[in-house]
C-alpha cells in the first residue's frame, strides 16, 4: 500500500518562490541537518557488484502503475527492466541526442524475476521521424552484462560500453549507423596484470568527433579483484582515435591515481565529458578528495585539480575518528555522497556537480557513519578557483516550514550512499545555457511501509543557468509523480530546443536488486522526457522594472498556480493569462505593496497545454509561461 501524508501540495519548486536561485555557501548544508532534527549517521553501504545471489525477498508486493505521469505532455516509456539498480552513485552517458534530432538511449534491463538476472544486458531504443522504436525484448550484449554508456560518433556509428562479465573485460558493441542494423561485439582489453574492469564510462570528442574516451576501474576486492597498482579498485583511462576500432592509449593511469593518494576508487564514483580536444573527469567517494582531471590535448596530457579537499588521506574508519583540529572529538565534515555530473561549456571550462553528505566517525572502531538526512546540491566551475563548491538546490520545502523536513521516517531507499538531494546530470545548448537535473525526496510522501522501509519518493528535478552557473531558475518537478520513483536521469549533453531525459520510474521507492534489495522485483519504467528548455529558464532573471521579480509556482499545475511577485516599492500591476492561441482567458489588477505579493489562479478547468502570464505596467509587457497537466 502507497499513500500521500500531505496531499494537495505543489511538487516543483526547490528552493523558494523566487525568481532566480544565488547559490549559497556550503556551509548552510550543516545548519539545514541541524533544523530538520535528524542527526542520526548510519553506517557507510559498500557497492553491488552486479554478481547477484537469490535471497529471500522483502514480502512486499510492487504495483507498477505502467504509465507516466506526462508534466510535460511528451513522457514516454521506452522500455522496462527488472534490474532496477542503474547505479551504484554517478550516472553514465546512456543518452544523445544528434544533429537530426535523433535520440539514442540505453539502460541496463533484465526481464528476470528470480534475482539473478541471467538476461542483464543494455536495453536500447532510438527516436527518429517523431517516433520512438518498439521497447525491446532482450539486451544488445552476446552475454550477461549491463552498466551501458553510449555515444555516436561524428561518423555516425553508435557504441555501447558494457560492464565485465564473469569471464571477460569490459565489452564494447559498434554498429555503423545509429539505430539500425547489427551490432558488432568486441572485448576490450584488461589491465597489464589481467584484471578485468567494472563501472565503465565512456564520452565522444576528438577534432574530427571520433575519438572515444574510456575510464573504469578495476575489480575491487571485495567484488573479488586485486590492488592494481597498489590500489583497491584502480581508475585507469584508454583513448580510441578512430570510434573503437583500435586503443592507441590502453589503461593509462592519469596524475595523482596512486597509492599514495589513494586507497582505492569507489563503484561508479567518477563522471566524464568531452568537447572537441578537451576531455575531462571528475571522481570522488565519502572520504577522499572530489577531484578533476582535464585535458586540452585529446587526452594526451593531464592536470589534476582538487574541487573540494578531503581533510585526511587514506582515510581508515576503523582506526581513525573525524578529528580535524586534534582535540580528540570527533567533527561533523562535509564530503560529497559519491554521485557526479559534469559538463564541458563552449568555451572549455568545466562545470562539475555532487551530492552532498555530511559524515561522522567517533568510534574509531566502528564504521563511518553517514547522515543521509544531509539535504544539497553542490556546483562549482573553473571560474571558481580554490574557492569551495556553493549549493544551488535542496530538496523543495512542499509545506512552507522554510526547509524539506516532513519526510517518511526512514528516509529514502538507499541506492548506495546518496543524500537528500541527489544524483545529477548535465548538458548544454548552442547558447551556453547550462542544465542540471536532480531527483530529490518529496517531502509529505510515504510508501506506507513499515520501518525499516518507510521511504519517501524521490522525483527527477531540473534547472538551468543562463549566465554559467552564477544564478540557477526556479527547479521544475518533470517526473511530477506523487506516486512513483523517478531515479537515475540522464541528461542529453546537448541541449536543443528541449532537455531531453531518461530515466527509471518504479512503484516503490528504493530497490530490489539482491542482496540488499528493499522490496520485492518487479517491473520498472524507463521513461524519456523532452522537456521544453524556455519553461525551465523562464523564471532566470525575470526582474521586470521598478524592481518587480516574478516567479510561478508550481510549473507545471495541476490545480491551483501562485504568481508571486518581489516588489521593491508599491506599484499597480495588470496580469493576464494566455492560452497557446493568444486568447486572454483571465485577468487581474492588483495594487502590489513592498515584498511579496502572491497571486492564486485557479487552473483546475484549463485544458492541458502551455499558458503565457503577461504582467503589464504601464506600456510595457513582461511574459512568462507555465503547463497545465
Amino acid at each position: 500500500m502507497k499513500k500521500l501524508l500531505l496531499t494537495g501540495l505543489a511538487l516543483s519548486v526547490c528552493l523558494g518562490a523566487i525568481a532566480q536561485n544565488r547559490p549559497a555557501p556550503s556551509s548552510t548544508i550543516k545548519e539545514r541537518l541541524k533544523a530538520a532534527n535528524r542527526h542520526a549517521p548510519v553506517p557507510y553501504q559498500p557497492s553491488i557488484s552486479g554478481n547477484e545471489m537469490p535471497v529471500n525477498r522483502i514480502n512486499q508486493t510492487v504495483t507498477n502503475q505502467n504509465t507516466a505521469n506526462r508534466s510535460s505532455m511528451v513522457q514516454q516509456i521506452i522500455g522496462n527492466t527488472t534490474y532496477d539498480l542503474q547505479s551504484n552513485g554517478s550516472t553514465q552517458n546512456r543518452i544523445y541526442m544528434d544533429a537530426a534530432g535523433n535520440v539514442g538511449a540505453v539502460w541496463t534491463m533484465s526481464t528476470d524475476l528470480a534475482g539473478t538476472y541471467p538476461d542483464r544486458g543494455a536495453g536500447y531504443n532510438y527516436y527518429t521521424g517523431g517516433t520512438w522504436g518498439a521497447a525491446p525484448a532482450g539486451r544488445i550484449e552476446t552475454d550477461r552484462r549491463g552498466w551501458p554508456s553510449l555515444v555516436q560518433l561524428a561518423n555516425g556509428s553508435e557504441v555501447v560500453v558494457s560492464h565485465a562479465s564473469v569471464t571477460s573485460n569490459v565489452a564494447q558493441n559498434i554498429r555503423p549507423a545509429a539505430g539500425s542494423g547489427a551490432w558488432t561485439q568486441t572485448t576490450l582489453a584488461s589491465f597489464p596484470g589481467g584484471e578485468n574492469a567494472l563501472w565503465t564510462r565512456t564520452a565522444a570528442g576528438g577534432p574530427d568527433g571520433n575519438t572515444i574516451h574510456q575510464i573504469d576501474i578495476s575489480y575491487p576486492t571485495g567484488n573479488g579483484g586485486a590492488l592494481v597498482n597498489g590500489l583497491d579498485g584502480c581508475l585507469s583511462y584508454s583513448r580510441s582515435l578512430d570510434g573503437g576500432t583500435t586503443w592507441d592509449i590502453v589503461r593509462a593511469i592519469p596524475p595523482g591515481i596512486n597509492d599514495t593518494e589513494y586507497e582505492g576508487f569507489r563503484a561508479d564514483g567518477y563522471a566524464i565529458d568531452a568537447k572537441g580536444s578537451t576531455v575531462a573527469f571528475v571522481s570522488g567517494n565519502i572520504t577522499d578528495d572530489w577531484a578533476l582531471w582535464k585535458s586540452t590535448d585529446n587526452g594526451d596530457n593531464w592536470t589534476r585539480t582538487v574541487i573540494q579537499d578531503f581533510p585526511f588521506t587514506k582515510y581508515d574508519d576503523l582506526t581513525q575518528i573525524t578529528d580535524v583540529d586534534g582535540d580528540g572529538v570527533a567533527d561533523t565534515l562535509l564530503t560529497t555522497d559519491g554521485a557526479y555530473a559534469i559538463i564541458i561549456d563552449n568555451n572549455g571550462m568545466v562545470h562539475a556537480f555532487a551530492g552532498a553528505m555530511l559524515i561522522l566517525d567517533d568510534d574509531p572502531t566502528a564504521a563511518l557513519g553517514l547522515f543521509l538526512s544531509t539535504d544539497g546540491l553542490l556546483y562549482w566551475n573553473e571560474s571558481m578557483g580554490s574557492n569551495l563548491p556553493v549549493v544551488i538546490a535542496t530538496a523543495p520545502d512542499l509545506d512552507g516550514s522554510g526547509q524539506a523536513d516532513a519526510f517518511a521516517a526512514d528516509l529514502g531507499g538507499r541506492y548506495g550512499n546518496d543524500g537528500i538531494c541527489s544524483m545529477p546530470s548535465a548538458g548544454i545548448d548552442a547558447a551556453g545555457n547550462l542544465f542540471v537535473s536532480y531527483c530529490p525526496l518529496i517531502e509529505g510522501t510515504d510508501s506506507g511501509n513499515p520501518s525499516p522501509l518507510a521511504f519517501s519518493y524521490r522525483n527527477v528535478y531540473l534547472m538551468g543557468s543562463t549566465d554559467g552557473g552564477a544564478f540557477w531558475s526556479t527547479p521544475v518537478n518533470v517526473s511530477n509523480s506523487q506516486f512513483d520513483e523517478a531515479v537515475f536521469c540522464s541528461m542529453a549533453k546537448n541541449v536543443d530546443g528541449c532537455v531531453h531525459l531518461l530515466w527509471q520510474q518504479d512503484g516503490s521507492p528504493g530497490y530490489s536488486v539482491p542482496p540488499n534489495g528493499e522490496h520485492a522485483i518487479g517491473n520498472n519504467d524507463i521513461v524519456h522526457d523532452c522537456y521544453d528548455k524556455t519553461l525551465v529558464l523562464s523564471s532566470i532573471n525575470e526582474t521586470l522594472a521598478n524592481g518587480v521579480a516574478v516567479s510561478l509556482f508550481p510549473n507545471p499545475a495541476s490545480n491551483n498556480l501562485t504568481i508571486s511577485y518581489n516588489v521593491e516599492q508599491p506599484i499597480e500591476l495588470m496580469v493576464e493569462v494566455r492560452n497557446i492561441m493568444g486568447q486572454v482567458i483571465a485577468e487581474f489588477t492588483r495594487d502590489a505593496v513592498k515584498g511579496t505579493n502572491n497571486i492564486n489562479v485557479d487552473v483546475t478547468k484549463y485544458s492541458s497545454g502551455v499558458y503565457t502570464i503577461n504582467t503589464i505596467m504601464g506600456e510595457k509587457v513582461f511574459s512568462t509561461k507555465f503547463v497545465k497537466n
